[in-house]
């Protein structure tokens, strides 16, 4: 729990250097919401973390570096581009010791700040956010109490509350979704269990910007309540509907499964938006 704790202390002194320095970077121009949506999709594909995405983009909105109705959009893409994540863990591909090279990162951005002002200083907040977030996700135990009520996990509602407090407590969908496909390979899980777990974790993630926005602006914890909104609207119309369907849901949840369920419920949410949402 000290090292949870530690990691938020990070998250929110990485948060609030990247609003510190972002007033001296240039607005970031986006023409339409589909190209907003391509960037946080493509983005957080790259960064494995839609959590580190959302809290930079409420960083960006809080100094005028990217208008509302376009964070909304990059925001909305985050959510699909964090789904790469399972995939890689169903293939066995992880990447070992990344957090480490934010860290590296990190320090060398703070003794290169007289040579490259503008940035040093928003690349170190960024580096220090993702390596809080690092901590924050070592604390797996966190998921092993939570997930050792296994009577929680033999009801759809059960699974969506775990997968909800999980993920706010780890501050991390790609660690809970990836201890669940773990938890598939050694436990007998059924989509119709599974899927609402996915759909509680997709609300605890935005828990992260949530946090780290506080004590900002108003704007930008406009923008945090935004991903909120966006994630509880998936639940609201998914959720009754895995339970109508429970049944047709009864196969197997194997790795891939669940990171293909993840993929399609979070393409379309986001079409829906994108579709739906005049996002201005």
């Amino acid at each position: 729990m000290d090292m949870w704790l530690g990691g938020l202390f990070c998250l929110f002194l990485g948060m609030g250097l990247m609003m510190a320095a972002s007033e001296a970077l240039p607005p970031l121009h986006i023409d339409n919401k589909w190209q907003g949506a391509g960037l946080g999709c493509g983005i957080t594909a790259l960064l494995q973390s839609s959590s580190a995405v959302s809290c930079s983009v409420c960083a960006m909105v809080q100094n005028g570096t990217l208008p509302l109705h376009a964070a909304y959009a990059v925001l909305i893409g985050s959510n699909v581009g964090t789904c790469v994540t399972p995939f890689l863990t169903a293939l066995g591909l992880r990447v070992g010791g990344l957090s480490y090279l934010f860290a590296l990162i990190g320090i060398l951005a703070l003794l290169l700040k007289d040579k490259f002002p503008r940035l040093s200083l928003p690349v170190a907040g960024f580096c220090l956010l993702m390596w809080g977030m690092h901590i924050m996700t070592a604390e797996s135990a966190l998921f092993e109490a939570v997930a050792s009520h296994v009577t929680w996990l033999s009801t759809p509602l059960g699974a969506w509350a775990v997968g909800l407090l999980s993920t706010a407590l780890l501050q991390s969908s790609s660690l809970t979704m990836g201890l669940l496909q773990v938890y598939a390979l050694t436990t007998p899980l059924t989509m119709n269990i599974a899927l609402p777990f996915i759909l509680g974790q997709n609300i605890g993630t935005t828990a992260t910007a949530l946090l780290a926005t506080i004590s900002a602006t108003p704007v930008a914890r406009k923008c945090a309540l935004y991903h909120v909104k966006f994630n509880v609207i998936g639940t609201l119309w998914a959720l009754p509907l895995s339970l109508l369907c429970g049944e047709w849901l009864s196969f197997a949840a194997t790795p891939m499964a669940l990171a293909l369920a993840q993929l399609l419920f979070n393409v379309i949410c986001a079409l829906l938006h994108l579709f739906t949402e005049r996002l201005q």
